[in-house]
C-alpha cells in the first residue's frame, strides 16, 4: 500500500510517497527528523560554514553508524546464542 509521507526538513516542506508499512515509515520519518534536530542543537551557535547540506549528511552518518553498531551487536548475539546452541547439544549427547 502506497502513502503520500509529508515531512518538513530544515524548513522545507517534502511529500514523497511509501510502499512501506506506514507505521514503519512513520518511525523511520520519526528517526530521522529525531537525529536531525540533534545535529541542529550541536551546531546552534556555530553557524558559520554548517549549511543545510552538512545537517543533512551528519544526521545520515550518525543514523548509520547507529544501524551498524546495531548490525554489528546483532552478529554478536547470534554468534553468541550459536556457542551456547552448540554448547548444550554437546552436553546433550
Amino acid at each position: 500500500m502506497e502513502d503520500i509521507i509529508d515531512i518538513t526538513v530544515l524548513g522545507e516542506n517534502f511529500s514523497f510517497l511509501s510502499s512501506g508499512v506506514a507505521e514503519h515509515t512513520e518511525d523511520i520519518v520519526n528517526v530521522f527528523l529525531s537525529e536531525l534536530e540533534e545535529v541542529d542543537r550541536n551546531f546552534s551557535g556555530n553557524t558559520i560554514g554548517i549549511t543545510k547540506l552538512v545537517k543533512l549528511l551528519l544526521a545520515t552518518m550518525n543514523i548509520t553508524n547507529k544501524y551498524l553498531e546495531a548490525e554489528n551487536e546483532l552478529q554478536d548475539l547470534t554468534g553468541n546464542l550459536e556457542n551456547h546452541i552448540r554448547s548444550l547439544e554437546f552436553k546433550l549427547k
